[in-house]
């Protein structure tokens, strides 16, 4: 495993907003693997990246420089678990125990003792940009990695379960089943259960808007609001789906199969028996025969937390389905389809309706991330699937990483969106409590009430997405499209054990854990460093002031938000760690932390005057596995703050 140092001195500049990053110039030159050490890695800092090996004692140890005005030393389990299917599930935890001492040290790493003195500073409270995560966690997706569908007999041909395609015309009506899940897959109880089913809704709506690849449909439920969503809204989703469907169709693969007819898999009744090719019902056209992706737009999903989503169910018949999982599945529509959220949305305090917002920014990011994971189920599962290759359904910090990468490349010039902005702040700000595989972390319960709610560990949340979206866009930034186009072309088939890699590692030409490394240090050195490995976009938010858009402002950018890159550690055996100080190391100070399999830790590291010298040791961790790396300059992340204006929380230098 490779442990790097990046170095990123005083004199090259640090802090400031985003727009001191360099443009990135993607290549796809891939980091040298140093030889691993025998028991410890220490090298003293002297240009710009210094790589540490990996080593049996999981023990580190470099300078702060006397010309740095500061340090961040980052410690990182590149560990790949997968994201749990187990109700009350928990990421193992590791012990990080560091110290910070006056002075340049030459000599080899000493391994400190494990101690539980915490220098903790910067009580501030936890600070939530408070937007809904905009798609909804895949059951389907999740059931058919371990559950697989397969081709029936003649490679899946079956002549009588073709499905004749319709154009359709505005006015036509249709009703469709909605899902109904809890984003983060905290519990909840279904207001409609189907016997033999997951949760769902039925939703009757009206055909409103066709344009050359889209149906929008309009929930009726909508169309009975005289104050909400108007005809103009609706057209101009059909209008910019057009536009996107150009975009991201060049960079994640075609929207149809080339398949005709579309190949059926095996079907099954509601006991699992299979059924008889004349019992096998028509499978959903895949191809561009009508090549219209159905959009629904629909209130259905103000309950459960999420603004749209993809199901990859969609795709399949019911029968198709009960062989994977029979008398529990979903209610498939058996159609090419999105769903995106209304105009209706839970500022935290009240609930308000906001067509403007909805048409200008929440619209726009739902339909392209979610048309990302139709094409990903088409390019990665369906395409491969019915061609004899290894169709692959990926983790979701894959296919949401590709997903939010999505809402910037439909922006002028791949610019960094709105959406992706603020989701990406919620990692930064509690970097260390978010496994990046396992797109799992420890935040606060979505289920409590409380003012100062509880932390558990769970699924999808924002920081997730955020910490999967900057992941990804790093690919894209560093590597290019090409870089995602071989992503997409990886048959890497899904391991027993932990996620699946294969697809990031093909992208970038490098093993994971270097990967891996290579991104937490451009998280920390985009801007500071000159190194072109350690770039993001310059529209990447990662330091600086911004101001961004919320529904029921009045159309006004007043949430004010200042990034200070990824912040301390959070004390982690609190179970509200949001109110609790960051630990940091400080000189002549020791610190200790827990670490949790697959996340990254960011440490400041103190300047001081005569130089200093930082060591950590990593205990309960396997062995050659955590890295470290040591980021050198400006480090402010007691300024992070987030509120919309006007607020006596944050104090904005900058107007919209």
């Amino acid at each position: 495993m490779v442990v790097a140092i990046a170095l990123g001195l005083a004199a090259c500049g640090g802090g400031g907003g985003s727009s001191t990053s360099p443009a990135p110039v993607a290549v796809a030159t891939a980091t040298a693997t140093p030889a691993q050490a025998a028991t410890t890695s220490f090298v003293a800092a002297s240009t710009a990246v210094t790589a540490l090996a990996a080593n049996a004692g999981s023990s580190f140890g470099s300078t702060v420089l006397a010309a740095s005005t500061d340090g961040t030393f980052i410690i990182q389990s590149p560990e790949t678990p997968s994201e749990s299917s187990v109700a009350g599930f928990a990421i193992p935890e590791y012990t990080v125990s560091g110290t910070e001492t006056a002075g340049l040290s030459t000599s080899s790493v000493q391994r400190p003792a494990n101690t539980a003195a915490l220098r903790r500073l910067d009580g501030r409270p936890i600070v939530r940009l408070g937007l809904d995560v905009r798609t909804a966690a895949d059951y389907t997706r999740t059931l058919l990695r371990s559950h697989p569908l397969r081709l029936a007999a003649d490679g899946g041909r079956l002549a009588q379960s073709v499905r004749s395609p319709q154009t359709l015309t505005a006015g036509a009506t249709n009703t469709f089943h909605i899902d109904q899940f809890a984003i983060t897959g905290a519990s909840t109880t279904c207001a409609t259960p189907h016997a033999g089913f997951t949760c769902y809704i039925d939703k009757p709506s009206t055909l409103m808007a066709v344009s050359n690849f889209a149906y929008v449909w309009a929930d009726n439920a909508i169309l009975n609001d005289p104050s909400g969503l108007s005809q103009a809204s609706f057209t101009a989703t059909a209008q910019l789906f057009d536009t996107d469907y150009a975009i991201e169709t060049t960079v994640f693969g075609p929207a149809f199969i080339a398949n005709s007819p579309t190949p059926s898999f095996q079907q099954c009744n509601s006991s699992g028996a299979l059924l008889s090719t004349a019992q096998s019902a028509p499978a959903p056209d895949l191809t561009n025969a009508d090549p219209h992706i159905n959009i629904v737009v629909t209130n259905a999903l103000e309950a459960g937390g999420e603004g749209g989503y993809f199901s990859l169910a969609n795709l399949v018949n019911q029968g198709e389905l009960e062989c994977a999982s029979p008398g529990n599945v979903e209610a498939t529509n058996g159609l090419k389809m999105i769903v995106v959220g209304s105009d209706t949305y839970n500022t935290g305090t009240s609930t308000v309706e906001d067509p403007m917002f909805w048409q200008n920014y929440d619209m726009p990011r739902s339909i392209a991330h979610e048309f990302q994971h139709y094409l990903h189920a088409i390019n990665r599962y369906f395409g491969p699937t019915f061609n004899g290759l290894n169709g692959v359904i990926d983790d979701a910090f894959i296919d949401e990483g590709c997903a939010m990468l999505a809402e910037d490349l439909v922006q002028p010039g791949n610019a960094q969106s709105e959406n992706s902005a603020q989701l990406g702040f919620d990692y930064l700000y509690q970097a260390g409590n978010y496994s990046l595989t396992s797109f799992s972390g420890f935040d606060v319960n979505p289920l409590s009430t409380a003012t100062n709610p509880p932390y558990i560990f769970v699924h999808n949340t924002a920081g997730n997405y955020g910490q999967a979206y900057l992941f990804m866009r790093y690919i894209f930034d560093r590597f290019g499209t090409a870089g995602i186009v071989r992503l997409f072309a990886d048959r890497t088939p899904t391991p027993a054990a932990g996620a699946n890699v294969g697809p990031v590692v093909a992208a970038g030409g490098e093993s994971f854990a270097q990967l891996y490394a290579d991104f937490a240090t451009a998280l920390k050195a985009s801007g500071i460093s000159t190194d072109p490995r350690y770039q993001f976009n310059a529209t990447v938010a990662l330091r600086g002031e911004h101001f961004y858009h919320q529904p029921g402002q009045g159309g006004a950018a007043n949430l004010y938000a200042t990034f200070n890159g990824p912040r301390s550690p959070e004390d982690l055996t609190s179970s509200t760690p949001g109110t609790a100080a960051r630990i940091k190391f400080t000189v002549g100070s020791s610190a200790s932390a827990l670490m949790l399999q697959g996340a990254t830790l960011f440490f400041n590291a103190a300047p001081n005057a005569t130089g200093a010298t930082v060591r950590a040791t990593v205990s309960g961790a396997p062995a050659l596995s955590p890295q470290a790396i040591l980021v050198q300059g400006a480090y402010t992340d007691n300024g992070s703050c987030a509120a919309l204006q006007p607020s006596s929380v944050c104090n904005p230098t900058l107007t919209p």
